[in-house]
């Protein structure tokens, strides 16, 4: 890795090993390299302006996250829609597997993590959502 690595050179080196992670998931043997992960997110976060990537990087994850659930979780918990408790079991099985939900967590530095998790509640506080 250069001394500035950008959204478009490291971005593949994560999704390499978040497709193990999911592999994983999935029950496919894998096994994903979260040093890689770690090493190359730390890079691409703690870099100064302009070329600190920690934004990009939160998007681009956030997609693979969603798409995981819309692909997996979601046709999985739907399938029991008919019998409440099953569907209730799979959401739980699903909610349990929190493998990809804590990646960010195990490989942004904190700083990174506090800065998204600020701009996440402000993000929020400005929809139009209600829960």
């Amino acid at each position: 890795m250069g001394s500035n690595l950008r959204l478009q050179e490291g971005w593949p080196i994560i999704q390499n090993e978040m497709s193990k992670l999911i592999n994983t998931l999935e029950g496919v043997p894998d096994s994903p390299n979260y040093g890689s992960i770690y090493s190359t997110v730390y890079t691409m976060c703690k870099q100064s302006p302009p070329f600190d990537e920690c934004k990009g990087l939160y998007s681009r994850y956030e997609g693979v996250y969603e798409e995981y659930l819309k692909s997996k979780v979601l046709p999985a918990i739907q399938e029991k829609k008919n019998d409440d408790v099953s569907m209730l079991q799979e959401f739980v099985k699903s909610t349990e597997e929190k493998l990809l939900k804590q990646v960010p967590s195990q490989v942004l530095p904190e700083s990174s993590q506090q800065i998204l998790e600020k701009e996440v509640q402000s993000d929020a506080s400005d929809s139009d959502l209600t829960w």
